[in-house]
Protein backbone atom coordinates (compact mmCIF):
# COMPACT_ATOMS: atom_id res chain seq x y z
CA UNK A 1 0.00 0.00 0.00
CA UNK A 2 1.40 3.35 -1.05
CA UNK A 3 -1.63 5.68 -0.98
CA UNK A 4 -2.34 6.82 2.58
CA UNK A 5 -4.86 9.36 3.84
CA UNK A 6 -4.59 10.80 7.33
CA UNK A 7 -7.83 12.08 8.83
CA UNK A 8 -6.83 14.84 11.22
CA UNK A 9 -8.50 17.12 13.72
CA UNK A 10 -6.23 18.47 16.47
CA UNK A 11 -3.23 20.56 15.32
CA UNK A 12 -3.17 19.05 11.82
CA UNK A 13 -0.51 21.46 10.56
CA UNK A 14 2.08 19.99 12.95
CA UNK A 15 1.49 16.46 11.68
CA UNK A 16 1.66 17.54 8.04
CA UNK A 17 4.83 19.50 8.76
CA UNK A 18 6.47 16.37 10.18
CA UNK A 19 5.37 13.90 7.49
CA UNK A 20 5.05 16.05 4.36
CA UNK A 21 3.83 14.36 1.20
CA UNK A 22 5.20 10.97 2.28
CA UNK A 23 7.96 10.86 -0.34
CA UNK A 24 10.62 10.38 2.37
CA UNK A 25 8.85 7.13 3.30
CA UNK A 26 8.12 5.84 -0.20
CA UNK A 27 4.38 6.56 0.00
CA UNK A 28 1.87 9.19 -1.08
CA UNK A 29 0.29 11.02 1.84
CA UNK A 30 -2.94 12.98 1.65
CA UNK A 31 -4.71 14.79 4.46
CA UNK A 32 -8.29 15.54 5.42
CA UNK A 33 -9.09 17.85 8.33
CA UNK A 34 -12.40 17.30 10.10
CA UNK A 35 -14.37 20.53 10.73
CA UNK A 36 -15.43 18.97 14.05
CA UNK A 37 -14.88 15.50 15.56
CA UNK A 38 -16.68 13.11 13.22
CA UNK A 39 -16.31 9.84 15.16
CA UNK A 40 -14.45 6.80 13.91
CA UNK A 41 -16.75 5.99 10.99
CA UNK A 42 -17.56 9.64 10.36
CA UNK A 43 -13.88 10.35 9.72
CA UNK A 44 -13.80 7.51 7.19
CA UNK A 45 -16.89 8.93 5.49
CA UNK A 46 -15.38 12.42 5.49
CA UNK A 47 -12.51 11.09 3.36
CA UNK A 48 -14.97 9.48 0.92
CA UNK A 49 -13.86 11.55 -2.07
CA UNK A 50 -10.36 10.05 -1.76
CA UNK A 51 -11.56 6.43 -1.50
CA UNK A 52 -12.16 4.39 -4.65
CA UNK A 53 -11.11 0.89 -3.66
CA UNK A 54 -10.92 -1.47 -0.67
CA UNK A 55 -9.33 0.41 2.20
CA UNK A 56 -7.44 -0.55 5.34
CA UNK A 57 -8.51 1.69 8.23
CA UNK A 58 -6.37 2.14 11.36
CA UNK A 59 -6.94 3.73 14.72
CA UNK A 60 -4.12 6.20 15.24
CA UNK A 61 -3.41 5.27 18.88
CA UNK A 62 -2.47 1.63 18.25
CA UNK A 63 1.04 0.18 18.04
CA UNK A 64 1.11 -3.24 16.38
CA UNK A 65 3.26 -5.48 14.18
CA UNK A 66 0.19 -6.96 12.49
CA UNK A 67 0.80 -8.89 9.24
CA UNK A 68 -1.46 -6.89 6.93
CA UNK A 69 -0.78 -9.08 3.92
CA UNK A 70 -2.41 -12.04 5.69
CA UNK A 71 -5.39 -9.93 6.80
CA UNK A 72 -6.05 -8.66 3.27
CA UNK A 73 -5.65 -12.11 1.75
CA UNK A 74 -8.19 -13.60 4.15
CA UNK A 75 -10.57 -10.69 3.50
CA UNK A 76 -10.46 -11.45 -0.24
CA UNK A 77 -10.77 -15.23 0.20
CA UNK A 78 -13.92 -14.79 2.27
CA UNK A 79 -15.34 -12.23 -0.19
CA UNK A 80 -15.99 -10.06 2.84
CA UNK A 81 -17.59 -6.65 2.77
CA UNK A 82 -15.79 -5.81 6.01
CA UNK A 83 -13.09 -7.46 8.11
CA UNK A 84 -12.29 -6.44 11.67
CA UNK A 85 -9.01 -7.42 13.31
CA UNK A 86 -9.33 -8.66 16.91
CA UNK A 87 -6.79 -9.16 19.65
CA UNK A 88 -7.06 -11.10 22.93
CA UNK A 89 -6.58 -9.21 26.21
CA UNK A 90 -6.54 -10.45 29.77
CA UNK A 91 -9.27 -8.08 30.99
CA UNK A 92 -11.59 -6.95 28.19
CA UNK A 93 -13.99 -5.08 30.49
CA UNK A 94 -12.48 -1.71 29.59
CA UNK A 95 -13.04 -2.38 25.90
CA UNK A 96 -15.90 -4.83 25.38
CA UNK A 97 -15.56 -8.00 23.34
CA UNK A 98 -16.42 -9.12 19.84
CA UNK A 99 -18.19 -12.45 19.53
CA UNK A 100 -17.34 -14.65 16.53
CA UNK A 101 -18.86 -17.71 14.89
CA UNK A 102 -16.98 -20.91 14.02
CA UNK A 103 -16.41 -19.72 10.45
CA UNK A 104 -14.95 -16.41 11.63
CA UNK A 105 -18.08 -14.34 11.02
CA UNK A 106 -18.80 -11.60 13.54
CA UNK A 107 -21.66 -12.44 15.84
CA UNK A 108 -22.01 -9.37 18.05
CA UNK A 109 -20.37 -6.61 20.06
CA UNK A 110 -20.62 -6.61 23.86
CA UNK A 111 -19.73 -3.73 26.15
CA UNK A 112 -21.39 -4.80 29.40
CA UNK A 113 -18.75 -5.65 32.02
CA UNK A 114 -20.51 -8.75 33.33
CA UNK A 115 -20.88 -10.16 29.83
CA UNK A 116 -17.25 -9.57 28.91
CA UNK A 117 -16.05 -11.89 31.65
CA UNK A 118 -18.27 -14.72 30.44
CA UNK A 119 -17.54 -14.40 26.73
CA UNK A 120 -14.36 -14.63 24.69
CA UNK A 121 -11.63 -12.09 25.38
CA UNK A 122 -11.09 -10.89 21.83
CA UNK A 123 -11.49 -7.14 21.49
CA UNK A 124 -11.55 -4.73 18.58
CA UNK A 125 -7.90 -4.15 17.64
CA UNK A 126 -8.64 -0.95 15.69
CA UNK A 127 -7.80 -2.23 12.19
CA UNK A 128 -10.40 -2.86 9.49
CA UNK A 129 -10.49 -3.80 5.81
CA UNK A 130 -13.54 -2.22 4.19
CA UNK A 131 -15.05 -2.43 0.75
CA UNK A 132 -16.08 0.98 -0.62
CA UNK A 133 -19.82 0.13 -0.62
CA UNK A 134 -19.93 0.35 3.17
CA UNK A 135 -19.54 4.11 2.76
CA UNK A 136 -23.18 4.17 1.62
CA UNK A 137 -24.22 3.00 5.10
CA UNK A 138 -22.56 5.93 6.90
CA UNK A 139 -24.46 9.23 7.08
CA UNK A 140 -22.66 12.22 5.59
CA UNK A 141 -21.68 15.12 7.82
CA UNK A 142 -22.54 13.40 11.10
CA UNK A 143 -20.58 12.02 14.02
CA UNK A 144 -20.77 8.26 13.46
CA UNK A 145 -19.10 5.26 15.06
CA UNK A 146 -17.79 2.01 13.60
CA UNK A 147 -18.50 0.14 16.83
CA UNK A 148 -22.00 1.43 17.56
CA UNK A 149 -23.15 2.52 14.11
CA UNK A 150 -21.67 0.81 11.06
CA UNK A 151 -20.80 -2.61 12.46
CA UNK A 152 -24.20 -3.31 14.05
CA UNK A 153 -25.77 -2.22 10.75
CA UNK A 154 -23.64 -4.73 8.84
CA UNK A 155 -24.78 -7.49 11.22
CA UNK A 156 -28.40 -6.40 10.93
CA UNK A 157 -28.23 -6.42 7.12
CA UNK A 158 -26.57 -9.84 7.05
CA UNK A 159 -23.50 -8.60 5.21
CA UNK A 160 -20.31 -10.67 4.90
CA UNK A 161 -18.65 -9.27 8.01
CA UNK A 162 -15.73 -11.33 9.30
CA UNK A 163 -13.10 -11.19 12.03
CA UNK A 164 -9.39 -11.83 11.69
CA UNK A 165 -7.66 -13.05 14.86
CA UNK A 166 -3.87 -13.06 14.35
CA UNK A 167 -1.51 -15.31 16.26
CA UNK A 168 1.46 -14.02 18.27
CA UNK A 169 0.98 -10.40 17.25
CA UNK A 170 2.12 -7.45 19.33
CA UNK A 171 -0.68 -5.00 20.13
CA UNK A 172 -0.73 -1.99 22.44
CA UNK A 173 -3.33 0.74 22.91
CA UNK A 174 -1.06 3.72 23.62
CA UNK A 175 -3.92 6.05 24.60
CA UNK A 176 -2.74 6.58 28.20
CA UNK A 177 0.64 7.83 29.49
CA UNK A 178 1.44 4.51 31.20
CA UNK A 179 0.77 2.45 28.07
CA UNK A 180 2.62 4.98 25.91
CA UNK A 181 5.65 4.55 28.18
CA UNK A 182 5.27 0.76 28.08
CA UNK A 183 5.29 0.87 24.28
CA UNK A 184 8.70 2.59 24.37
CA UNK A 185 10.06 -0.03 26.77
CA UNK A 186 8.78 -2.73 24.42
CA UNK A 187 10.45 -1.08 21.43
CA UNK A 188 13.74 -0.84 23.31
CA UNK A 189 13.49 -4.53 24.22
CA UNK A 190 12.76 -5.53 20.59
CA UNK A 191 9.38 -6.98 21.55
CA UNK A 192 7.74 -5.46 18.46
CA UNK A 193 8.72 -7.61 15.49
CA UNK A 194 9.65 -5.83 12.24
CA UNK A 195 11.01 -2.92 14.31
CA UNK A 196 14.52 -3.65 15.52
CA UNK A 197 16.74 -0.88 16.86
CA UNK A 198 20.30 -1.67 15.82
CA UNK A 199 22.29 1.56 16.16
CA UNK A 200 22.03 2.42 19.88
CA UNK A 201 25.24 4.37 20.36
CA UNK A 202 26.16 7.81 19.02
CA UNK A 203 29.28 9.87 19.68
CA UNK A 204 29.50 10.63 23.40
CA UNK A 205 31.91 10.73 26.33
CA UNK A 206 31.56 8.10 29.05
CA UNK A 207 33.73 7.66 32.11
CA UNK A 208 35.48 4.33 32.51
CA UNK A 209 33.54 3.52 35.67
CA UNK A 210 30.09 4.28 34.25
CA UNK A 211 27.65 1.53 33.23
CA UNK A 212 25.30 1.47 30.23
CA UNK A 213 23.03 -1.50 29.60
CA UNK A 214 22.73 -2.87 26.08
CA UNK A 215 19.09 -1.79 25.65
CA UNK A 216 19.66 1.91 26.26
CA UNK A 217 20.16 4.42 23.46
CA UNK A 218 22.85 7.06 23.97
CA UNK A 219 22.89 9.58 21.15
CA UNK A 220 25.41 12.29 20.30
CA UNK A 221 26.86 14.91 22.64
CA UNK A 222 26.16 13.08 25.89
CA UNK A 223 28.54 13.12 28.85
CA UNK A 224 28.34 10.32 31.41
CA UNK A 225 30.25 10.87 34.64
CA UNK A 226 31.97 8.20 36.79
CA UNK A 227 29.69 5.84 38.67
CA UNK A 228 26.63 6.70 36.60
CA UNK A 229 24.37 3.80 35.68
CA UNK A 230 22.10 3.95 32.62
CA UNK A 231 19.30 1.38 32.50
CA UNK A 232 16.64 1.07 29.78
CA UNK A 233 16.82 4.76 28.86
CA UNK A 234 17.17 7.08 25.87
CA UNK A 235 19.41 10.13 26.07
CA UNK A 236 20.52 12.82 23.62
CA UNK A 237 22.73 15.83 24.41
CA UNK A 238 22.63 15.49 28.22
CA UNK A 239 25.07 15.24 31.13
CA UNK A 240 24.58 12.32 33.54
CA UNK A 241 26.17 13.24 36.86
CA UNK A 242 28.35 11.11 39.12
CA UNK A 243 26.66 8.05 40.64
CA UNK A 244 23.32 8.94 39.03
CA UNK A 245 21.05 6.07 38.07
CA UNK A 246 18.46 6.34 35.32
Amino acid sequence: MTDITLSLSYQPEKIEQQLGDGSNFGVKLKYTVEPQPMGTAGAYKFAEDLIREPTVVFNGDILTDLDLKTVIRQHKERKAVATIVLTPVEDPSAYGVVETEDDGACGGFWKNRSLTRALAKNINAGTYVLEPQVLDLIPRGENHSFEYGLFPRLLEDGEAFFAHIPQRTYWMDIGTPSRYLQAHHDLLANRVSRIHIKDRRGKFDAATHSTIDELSIIADECTIKPGAEIVNSVWDGVVILKRARD
